[in-house]
């Protein structure tokens, strides 16, 4: 595993904080994306098993919604050089929520807290719903089934 040098760590850092400010722009697919409220922390770097990862928070009231159009928006730009890997959303980590992808070697993720709600406990059971019983032809019969009976015919 070779480890990116400093200037292309800064390099990943400015182009994902720069996609980021484009797709609050609405310079992308998502123009909508304008109207959110949403804004990334200072970033952070570790070093795992996979490679460097640069990290960086999102904040605000439309942070769960940002990132998950983020992730699908397609703005990203990647290095020339090292392995590549498109924005995808990841739930590995316990309590959060990341967008993460590769470009140049470097695991760039932003991610938000985990926000869902646990599911709230049913109260009472629901009663089974109430067939009524069929009595006669439908709504859109008119008259009940012929019987069929054998014909005579008298000449």
């Amino acid at each position: 595993m070779t480890i990116p040098s400093l200037p292309s760590l800064a390099l990943e850092e400015q182009a994902a904080q720069n996609a980021w400010d484009l797709f609050l722009r609405g310079y992308c697919v998502d123009a909508d994306a304008r109207h959110l409220k949403a804004w990334i922390t200072a970033w952070s770097r570790t070093t795992t098993g996979t490679g460097v990862v640069v990290s960086a928070r999102v904040h605000g009231p439309d942070a769960v919604d940002a990132v998950r159009r983020f992730s699908v928006a397609n703005i990203v730009k990647y290095a020339d050089r090292g392995a590549n890997a498109r924005p995808f959303l990841d739930y590995g980590v316990p309590g959060r929520v990341a967008c993460v992808w590769q470009s140049g070697g470097v695991w760039v993720e932003l991610w938000h807290p985990d926000t869902t709600a646990a599911p709230v406990p049913v109260s009472a059971p629901s009663r089974p719903a109430e067939r009524r019983p069929l009595t006669g032809p439908g709504g859109r019969l008119k008259f009940g089934r012929r019987n069929k009976t054998k014909e005579t015919r008298t000449a």
